[in-house]
């Protein structure tokens, strides 16, 4: 059974937004990873996703932020990366060099992440 550690504030932003726990696994498997800020990172799916991968119209410009240490921090629907984020791939800070493994997300995802690999696509 898969499951992650929410903050009370991810899990009242995800029931306002009717945004499923379903939907959060497949952000975080399948979208795209970014620099979000304060060592968080942004996962999203967005227009041009849904068009290579027709499964993933329905989890489309929803974006999912995870701490540092794994937690949820929020979901939010968003029709475009905010121009903040930076892709996974660019340089960061050294104190945001990547996240703890092992928390929410699978190892192999998470080092993926961290080692700004492409855009984190995961299992595709």
């Amino acid at each position: 059974m898969w499951s992650i550690r929410k903050s009370g504030h991810a899990r009242r932003r995800q029931a306002g937004r009717a945004i499923s726990d379903r939907a959060v696994k497949i952000v975080l498997e399948f979208g795209r990873c970014f620099w979000a800020g304060r060592g968080c990172r942004a996962f999203f799916i967005g227009r041009r996703d849904a068009r290579e991968d027709a499964a993933l119209v329905e989890f489309q410009n929803i974006a999912v932020i995870v701490a540092a240490d794994g937690t949820l921090v929020t979901v939010e629907h968003c029709e475009r990366p905010p121009r903040h984020w930076k892709r996974a791939g660019s340089s960061a800070p050294a104190s945001r060099s990547g996240m703890r493994t092992g928390k929410s997300i699978s190892n192999a995802r998470a080092a993926e992440c961290a080692s700004g690999v492409r855009w984190c696509t995961g299992g595709r």
